[in-house]
C-alpha cells in the first residue's frame, strides 16, 4: 500500500482494499469535477490512471520479490 524510496513496502492493506482504493477514489472525485472544464477533468483522470498504474507496478514488483 505504501513503499519507501527503495521500492520496499512500509505497510500493507488487504488485497481488495489496496487494489480498489484508487479506482474508488476516482469514482468519488471525478463526478465532483463534472462542473469543471474538460481539460481539468481529463488531467485529473489521467493522474488517477497513472497513480494506479504505478501502484500496480510496485505491488507486482514486491509480490515477485517475495
Amino acid at each position: 500500500m505504501q513503499w519507501n524510496f527503495r521500492g520496499r513496502p512500509t505497510w500493507t492493506a488487504p488485497r481488495v482494499i489496496g487494489l480498489a482504493f484508487t479506482p474508488v477514489l476516482a469514482a468519488i472525485v471525478l463526478p465532483l469535477l463534472a462542473t469543471q472544464d474538460w481539460p481539468t477533468v481529463l488531467f485529473v483522470a489521467a493522474a488517477f490512471v497513472a497513480v494506479h498504474a504505478v501502484h500496480l507496478r510496485l505491488a507486482s514488483k514486491s509480490l515477485a520479490a517475495g
